[in-house]
């Protein structure tokens, strides 16, 4: 797949590197078979959290729950400093494991203490918000108690 960036301006008026088409490769993937279960797709595999020992790159583009002031956030990994910890772009909470994505972009650094650990994508419950998987949702329940 070529792309390029179109709104770049790091050598305004002048035209930059930016500008020029890339090149992405991707890994060929199966595809899904579809199935006759009539339970929902992320409740029929074995959820739970996964605890992260360390942080490192390889986590980046993954979701994870992370603790603010006491309440728990979903986010997707954006970045990760061995200093400043993770960078996390957050959802924003509207009630007991109810979520959704703001208008304008939460993202913000989370030191590794504050990263409870891996989670799936939180599920739709509305056309708006979305869960945390009730199973996950209490594990990370127990752990904050």
């Amino acid at each position: 797949m070529s792309w390029r960036i179109l709104s770049c301006f790091c050598l305004a008026p002048h035209g930059c590197k930016c500008y020029n088409p890339e090149t992405a490769m991707f890994q060929p993937w199966e595809e899904a078979c579809p199935s006759t279960s009539t339970s929902h797709p992320n409740t029929s595999h074995n959820l739970s959290l996964q605890h992260i020992p360390d942080l490192h790159e390889g986590l980046i583009g993954q979701w994870c729950a992370v603790n603010y002031d006491g309440d728990v956030y979903p986010g997707i990994i954006q970045d990760i400093d061995g200093y400043s910890g993770a960078l996390v772009k957050t959802m924003s909470r509207i009630g007991n494991n109810r979520f959704y994505w703001p208008e304008r972009d939460d993202i913000i650094w989370y030191q590794s203490d504050k990263v409870i650990g891996l989670i799936p994508e939180p599920v739709p419950v509305t056309k708006r918000h979305k869960e945390i998987a009730v199973s996950v949702w209490k594990e990370i329940s127990q752990i904050l108690d």
